[in-house]
C-alpha cells in the first residue's frame, strides 16, 4: 500500500519495475509487481500481506 503523498514511489515502480497490476484504493496504491532483491529490501516498508 503506497500512500498517495508518495507519488514518486509509484513513479520509479513503474520505470523501472514489471507491473503485474494496480489497484487504486481509498488511503493509497496498491502495485502488484515482481522486483529484484534491492528493490524489494528498499519498499518493504510497502508490502502487504497476501488477501
Amino acid at each position: 500500500m503506497i500512500p498517495f503523498d508518495k507519488g514518486d514511489v509509484v513513479s520509479y515502480l513503474n520505470d523501472n519495475t514489471n507491473i503485474l497490476k494496480t489497484d487504486y484504493r481509498d488511503n493509497g496504491t496498491v502495485i502488484t509487481a515482481e522486483l529484484n532483491d534491492v528493490d524489494a529490501k528498499r519498499f518493504g516498508k510497502y508490502v502487504l500481506a497476501a488477501e
